[in-house]
């Protein structure tokens, strides 16, 4: 109602208003500020922010870094050290005073479980009815669960591409974390990645996660994201839908066997281009429109 009173009373003043609690500033702000506001969402930093006039050698460098300890300003602009203690204070404290207090959530233990649960599966299909076996929950407990992280900015959704093929998987999802020290803090390994054997998955839960910041950032949502499968298991990472086009990326943290684009989706879907990210080419590919 301040704010209200503010905008209305004084037309010029410009007034910036941040939360670090997602859920109630939005809830707070919503009905009195109609048509006053403009919403802003504002990320982890990106990998091309905190690189910006630095050479290829320190760009990789800090790569590595957020792979292990995500990029809040208060962890990556850290010495290790200090950027684990900052990293599990934020862990702890964002993930139960938000989530928990503000929803008044029953089941604490039920909220770390899923978490550690999604956090082994970025990179793979979540199966709700998989994680209430697994939970003893009814999938409606999985779904609120799920939707609350989202809303709070820990995970993000991506769904399956199903348009013209039979056998296309539809009605599956991956789920990826916004910041990947919370992820790995879940977990319990910040491991150099030298020694973990989920550089994979870190890598392309960063190279989705960037995108995904690069367009909310830079221009309206035109474009459209998605993974795709087949029952029989041909895949590809990420597809972006603009209109009748397609773009079609699969990421590599390791040089291996080229790519090798399934014939199945190329006979379907005719108007795509191909791309295969690696960290050669990271910055060029995922800061284009």
């Amino acid at each position: 109602m301040v704010l209200k009173i503010l905008y209305d009373e004084f037309p010029d003043l410009k007034i910036i208003a941040t939360g670090s609690s997602s859920f109630e500033l939005s809830n707070l702000v919503n009905e009195p500020l109609t048509g006053r506001k403009i919403v802003y969402q504002l990320y982890p930093l990106t990998h091309r922010e905190l690189t910006a006039g630095k050479s290829t050698i320190k760009s990789m460098r800090e790569i590595n870094r957020i792979l292990r300890f995500g990029s809040y300003p208060s962890v990556i602009l850290k010495e290790d050290a200090m950027a684990l203690e900052n990293l599990n204070e934020i862990a702890s404290s964002y993930l139960f005073k938000d989530i928990l207090e503000y929803h008044h959530l029953k089941k604490p233990n039920l909220l770390s479980k899923l978490l550690k649960l999604l956090s082994f599966q970025i990179g793979g299909e979540v199966s709700y009815t998989e994680l209430a076996n697994k939970l003893r929950v009814d999938q409606t407990v999985i779904q609120r669960y799920i939707q609350l992280l989202e809303d709070g900015f820990i995970i993000f959704r991506l769904k399956a591409l199903k348009r013209n093929l039979r056998n296309e998987i539809g009605k599956s999802r991956k789920i990826y974390f916004w910041d990947l020290g919370i992820r790995n803090m879940i977990i319990q390994n910040t491991n150099s990645l030298d020694l973990r054997n989920d550089d994979g998955a870190l890598w392309e839960n960063f190279c989705i996660a960037e995108r995904e910041k690069f367009l909310n950032y830079n221009q309206p949502r035109t474009i459209s994201s998605y993974f795709w499968r087949t029952y029989n298991q041909k895949e590809i990472d990420l597809i972006e839908q603009t209109g009748d086009n397609y773009t079609a990326i699969e990421f590599k943290w390791k040089e291996g066997k080229q790519f090798k684009v399934p014939m199945d989706f190329n006979n379907a879907y005719p108007n795509t281009t191909f791309k295969t990210i690696t960290t050669e080419n990271f910055t060029s590919e995922i800061y284009s429109k």
